[in-house]
């Protein structure tokens, strides 16, 4: 079985914002996604009203065959010393960006647009 480490445990407090930029991350979704043994928990973090969202967004500039920007971001609620993923994405960015800022400007504004969403 593959080695899913921030899949098996509960995901820390200091989870690494860039991981989902990682080439294994895509993989271990997609097998995540395709297989029917595997189940995602979420633990409880309390009331909704009391809980934080927490936002970690990132981007690698010109990284893509073609020449465009990949951004990902990734949306947990955190209550009671735990946190949960509950929302994510990793996608070639919509525009085309001429610096690594610009790319990180847009991944962000990604991620922010998410985070209210969940709010």
């Amino acid at each position: 079985m593959t080695n899913l480490k921030y899949f098996q445990h509960p995901i820390p407090l200091d989870f690494p914002p860039n991981f989902l930029l990682r080439p294994e991350a895509n993989k271990a979704i997609r097998k995540i996604k395709n297989s029917n043994q595997v189940k995602i928990k979420i633990p409880k973090v309390g009331r909704l009203q009391n809980v934080e969202v927490i936002v970690h967004g990132d981007a690698s500039h010109a990284s893509l065959v073609d020449g465009s920007s990949q951004g990902a971001f990734i949306v947990f609620i955190k209550g009671n010393g735990k946190m949960a993923p509950i929302l994510w994405s990793s996608k070639k960015l919509r525009r085309v960006t001429k610096s690594p800022l610009a790319s990180e400007v847009l991944a962000i504004g990604e991620a922010s647009d998410a985070g209210i969403l969940i709010l």
